[in-house]
């Protein structure tokens, strides 16, 4: 995404337009109105929660699972599990996970993650 600031602001960054727009990495542009991303259900990712509790760990302060990735989501895990953020690219109403909140500041055996969505699947999908 691209920003116009105004003439009195300095513009630095690696990504200046040659028109004065100045380019921003991680900015998300998230809306209410239909995407074609969002009207479908996450696939299944083949992994599973059974057998590799290991591979997610709960939160300290949280009874939900970490995911890392949404690579990672469990196909058979139900309950809150904290994904990343750019979980909302892809997530609508109805499309198979319950937004139950966020999480500013987890941590998973004392060592500090990024903020992460809490999400529960929901088997309507």
């Amino acid at each position: 995404m691209f920003f116009r600031l105004p003439d009195d602001r300095p513009k630095t960054g690696s990504m200046i337009r040659p028109d004065g727009t100045v380019g921003v990495n991680s900015v998300r542009w998230l809306t209410s109105l239909a995407a074609a991303r969002a009207d479908k259900t996450q696939p299944p990712t083949g992994r599973t929660y059974r057998g590799h509790e290991d591979e997610y760990p709960e939160y300290d302060a949280y009874d939900a699972i970490n995911v890392d990735s949404m690579r990672m989501m469990p196909d058979d895990h139900d309950g809150p599990m904290g994904v990343p953020l750019n979980f909302l690219e892809r997530w609508a109403p109805g499309n198979g996970f319950m937004l139950l909140g966020k999480l500013d500041d987890p941590t998973v055996n004392g060592r500090r993650l990024y903020k992460r969505l809490l999400v529960r699947r929901t088997r309507d999908a």
